[in-house]
């Protein structure tokens, strides 16, 4: 069985956080995800705003890297109006869910600058890509590069060899 890329906790804490928001506001940070609504999930956790989190969650598949990535995106936008509510209507209770919510995420690899989500180390930017089953593995990748200094191909173009072989950096690294 895959692992979750998104940690339990943090789907938690989230869920707990949605649980002070009205719940056409909860409905429409999934859908504007593409995340959809299994009404016909019946979660074992009480009240209309905790189950329907649940059902938008039922139909996620948190060991699929596009699914992780569409939960990332609400996560995104719920930490990006959050702050405004709390100026607006102070919540002790909201604000520390909030914090716990900043927690879960940096636990889970994960970070929160400038109002974006990020992958914040190597270990999960390699779960997501391991998860996708798209990447070449290092005896693979040795290959090709020992074939290419064969032929004296300058395969890295103007780059030197280590920069073009460094990783490029993104503001949004779960975005496809």
């Amino acid at each position: 069985m895959a692992q979750d890329l998104i940690s339990k906790k943090t789907r938690i804490a989230l869920r707990e956080l949605l649980v002070e928001w009205v719940l056409r506001e909860i409905a429409s940070e999934f859908e504007s995800a593409g995340i959809l609504c299994d009404r016909s999930f019946q979660p074992p956790e009480s009240g209309q705003r905790r189950s329907s989190v649940e059902q938008h969650y039922h139909t996620l598949d948190f060991a699929k890297p596009n699914d992780s990535k569409r939960f990332l995106s609400v996560l995104e936008s719920v930490l990006n109006k959050q702050p405004p509510k709390l100026i607006d209507k102070p919540n002790p209770t909201a604000q520390r869910k909030f914090d716990e919510l900043l927690e879960a995420i940096r636990a889970n690899g994960f970070g929160y600058n400038d109002g974006k989500v990020s992958m914040a180390n190597s270990v999960v930017r390699r779960a997501f890509i391991e998860a996708s089953g798209h990447f070449i593995s290092e005896v693979t990748r040795g290959n090709i590069t020992d074939n290419l200094v064969i032929l004296k191909t300058n395969w890295s173009g103007r780059l030197s060899e280590p920069d073009f072989c460094r990783p490029a950096r993104s503001t949004r690294d779960y975005s496809s």
